[in-house]
């Protein structure tokens, strides 16, 4: 996939270049975080003729891996057609009252393959701006059921118990990102605490 470096830049991608990896990660002890219905994506009535796809459909999202060292996993429908998509996992800062984090995955202009890449941290303060923290690593395992994986950044490690979790994918017209969004799905729980 080849990606935009301005955007690269402003928005912080999950570079779809690099090793391909043996299995698709599925859910361990942790279970699952979120169940997201299938097919919920919200259709945008544009000026452009919007695709039938259930590339943005956002399936679960799960843990996994030992204590201290969880990824964070997003499983997407289909990840093999997702152009010009930001995904995004939030949850509160557990410290903070307040404040919180996003981790931002930006997919431009062609399919999803397998690959290593990074993505950004976000946090957000109480008065609305939102920090960007340096980029950490994170991956992607393409195809139907395709996931997108989030190592724990050191900034903002993983809370015994999530609050506030958001989840979200929003599709574009073009790789601007600043056009009406073409479809949109999204997921959220108050509250999910770590089993294993």
């Amino acid at each position: 996939m080849r990606l935009r470096s301005t955007v690269l830049a402003a928005f912080g991608v999950l570079a779809l270049a690099g090793p391909a990896f043996a299995a698709t990660p599925t859910p361990d002890c942790h279970a699952l975080l979120l169940d997201d219905a299938d097919g919920d994506q919200a259709l945008i009535s544009t000026a452009l003729p919007v695709r039938a796809t259930v590339a943005i459909d956002i399936d679960d999202v799960f843990l996994t891996g030992p204590a201290g060292a969880e990824k964070v996993n997003i499983r997407v429908d289909d990840l093999t057609a997702s152009p010009n998509t930001e995904y995004r996992f939030g949850w509160a800062d557990p410290v903070n009252f307040g404040y919180s984090y996003r981790l931002d995955a930006t997919f431009l202009t062609a399919a999803g393959a397998h690959g290593a890449g990074t993505y950004t941290l976000w946090h957000l303060d109480p008065n609305g701006s939102w920090i960007s923290l340096r980029a950490a690593s994170g991956r992607t395992f393409a195809g139907n059921d395709g996931v997108i994986q989030f190592d724990q950044h050191a900034d903002a490690p993983w809370p015994g118990t999530f609050t506030g979790v958001n989840v979200s994918a929003h599709q574009y017209e073009s790789a601007a990102l600043t056009d009406v969004a073409l479809r949109s799905d999204s997921a959220s729980t108050g509250l999910w605490s770590q089993p294993c």
